[in-house]
C-alpha cells in the first residue's frame, strides 16, 4: 500500500491526499521561450522534480508534463528587436531551456510546444462558443465571465465588479480574457487560420487543455508560482468548470518567490533577474547546491537570497561527498572489500518519508539527513563498518530522491591497491610514506 501523502492545494487552502490507486497526473507551467531563466523561474521545476522523485519512489505511477510557450506577444517583441523570426527565437530558447534541465540534473518529463496543439485549441474555444461562453470583438473571441462572477475569484477571493461596458447588448466585464487573438495574415507575426481568421490563442487555455489531458481526466496536481495563482490558474479553471461543470484539479500547489533584498528577482526588473540568470548562477553554485539551499525552505513559503546560506550548502555538500567518500574507504579498507549494494526502499526510509508526505516538507527531511550523517560519522568511529555502509546507502537514496546525487570517487583496482599501500606503511611506522600516499589519495578525494 502506498504512503498517504497530502499537500495543500490553494483553492480550498486545505491540505489534500493524493489517491493511492490512480495515476498521478502532474501539470506544471512551463517558461515562454523568449529569454533565459533566472534562478527565480526555477525554482518549481526543482521542487517538483524533487516531487516526482518522492512518489515514485513511493510506488505512486506519475505523468508528468510540463508545456513550453512558444506563442507570445513576448516572443514577437524579441524577434522584431533582434530582426529574426519567432521561430528562431523560440527554438534557440527551447534549445537553451533543454540544456539548463540538463545542468540542472533535472529527471526527463514530457515537454509539449503550444504550437504543436494549436488545432486542439481551436476545437475548445469552438465548443466553449457553442456553449454561449464567449464573446466576439473586434481584436478577438474573449470568454465571458458575466454569467460565472459566483464561480470566479476563488484563490485570492477577488470578486468581480458588477459594473461592466456593453457589447453587442452584453456585458463584458474588464476581467474577460482572450481566448483567440485576431492577427492579419499579414502581419509579420506567426498566425493560424482559424474559423475566425487568422491569429493565435490566448495564454490561459493552453494550460488548461494539457493539465487535462485535453478534458479527458481531471489533473491531481497543477503546480506554479504563486505569481500564477490570478489571474492564470483563475481563468483555466473557469474554462474548465464553466464548459464541464466539474473541477479541473484536484490539488493547486504552488511555490513561493525568490527575493532579493526583500524584493521579487522576476523579469520585469530587467537588471534584477539579470543579475542571477540561471546559467551564470551555475558557474558559482552546483545544482547540488542550489537544490539544496532551495529546498531548505518550505515550497509554498519565500525564499530570501542569503549568501551565508549558500555558504552552508556548499560546505554541506562537500561534508556529504568527504563522509561518503571516507566511508567508502575504510569500509573497503578493513573488510578487503565492499558489502554488496542492496536497493533501498521505502520501509528503509520511513522517517524520512513521512515527513516529505505532510505537504513535501523539505527542510525537515533535510534535517533528518543532517542527523543520520552525524550517525553515519559516529558509526565509522565505532569501526561498525557494514552498518556504516548501509546507512551510506540510506543517505545517498534519500539525497537522490530530492535530486542531489552525491557523487564518489571509483575504486578502481589502481586505488585498492593505493589504499592498502597506505595502510601498510602506517602499519609499519613508515610516516613519511603514509603522508605521501594519503595526501594522494586526498586529491583524488578518497579521503
Amino acid at each position: 500500500m502506498n504512503l498517504p501523502i497530502q499537500l495543500h492545494d490553494s483553492r480550498t487552502r486545505t491540505k489534500i491526499l493524493l489517491p493511492t490507486n490512480q495515476i498521478i497526473n502532474i501539470y506544471l507551467c512551463g517558461p515562454t521561450l523568449y529569454n533565459d531563466l533566472h534562478i527565480g523561474n526555477i525554482r518549481n521545476i526543482i521542487i517538483f522534480d524533487a516531487l516526482v522523485r518522492f512518489l515514485r519512489f513511493q510506488g505512486y505511477s506519475v505523468n508528468f508534463l510540463q508545456n513550453l510557450t512558444d506563442v507570445a506577444d513576448k516572443i514577437s517583441f524579441r524577434a522584431r528587436e533582434q530582426k529574426k523570426t519567432e521561430k528562431n527565437i523560440a527554438d534557440y530558447f527551447y534549445k537553451r531551456y533543454l540544456e539548463l534541465l540538463k545542468n540542472l540534473n533535472i529527471s526527463e518529463h514530457k515537454l509539449i510546444k503550444v504550437s504543436e496543439i494549436i488545432p486542439q485549441i481551436i476545437t475548445f474555444v469552438q465548443r466553449l462558443e457553442k456553449a454561449n461562453l464567449t464573446i466576439q470583438t473586434e481584436d478577438g473571441i474573449y470568454f465571458n465571465l458575466s454569467p460565472h462572477v459566483q464561480n470566479y475569484g476563488v484563490f485570492k477571493k477577488i470578486f468581480l465588479k458588477t459594473e461592466a461596458s456593453v457589447l453587442d447588448g452584453q456585458k463584458f466585464l474588464k476581467e474577460n480574457f482572450v481566448l483567440w487573438k485576431f492577427i492579419p495574415v499579414n502581419s509579420i507575426s506567426t498566425t493560424w487560420n482559424s474559423p475566425w481568421g487568422s491569429g493565435r490563442p490566448g495564454w490561459h487555455t493552453q494550460c488548461i487543455l494539457l493539465a487535462t489531458n485535453f478534458e479527458k481526466k481531471q489533473a491531481i496536481i497543477h503546480g506554479g508560482g504563486k505569481d500564477l495563482v490570478f489571474p492564470h490558474h483563475e481563468n483555466e479553471r473557469i474554462q474548465f468548470l464553466a464548459l464541464n461543470k466539474s473541477e479541473p484539479v484536484k490539488i493547486w500547489f504552488h511555490n513561493g518567490f525568490i527575493n532579493f533584498k526583500k524584493t521579487k528577482i522576476s523579469k520585469s526588473n530587467k537588471k534584477n533577474a539579470d543579475s542571477f540568470l540561471a546559467f551564470k548562477w551555475l558557474k558559482n553554485y552546483s545544482s547540488n547546491v542550489t537544490k539544496l539551499w532551495m529546498l531548505n525552505q518550505k515550497p509554498k513559503l519565500d525564499l530570501e537570497l542569503n549568501f551565508d546560506q549558500l555558504k552552508f550548502a556548499t560546505n554541506l555538500i562537500n561534508k556529504f561527498s568527504q563522509i561518503f567518500a571516507q566511508t567508502q574507504t575504510y569500509v573497503f579498507l578493513n573488510l578487503k572489500k565492499l558489502p554488496s549494494i542492496t536497493k533501498v526502499n521505502k520501509n528503509d526510509l520511513i522517517e524520512f518519508t513521512n515527513y516529505l508526505a505532510d505537504n513535501f516538507n523539505t527542510p525537515v527531511a533535510l534535517n533528518w539527513i543532517v542527523e543520520k550523517l552525524k550517525k553515519l560519522n559516529n558509526l565509522l568511529s565505532s569501526k561498525k563498518f557494514i552498518e556504516a555502509f548501509t546507512w551510506m546507502q540510506k543517505l545517498k537514496t534519500a539525497l537522490h530522491i530530492l535530486g542531489i546525487e552525491i557523487d564518489i570517487p571509483h575504486l578502481s583496482t589502481e586505488n585498492c591497491q593505493l589504499i592498502l599501500e597506505w595502510d601498510k606503511e602506517l602499519k609499519q611506522k613508515n610516516f613519511k610514506q603514509s603522508d605521501k600516499i594519503r595526501s594522494l589519495l586526498t586529491k583524488k578525494k578518497f579521503l
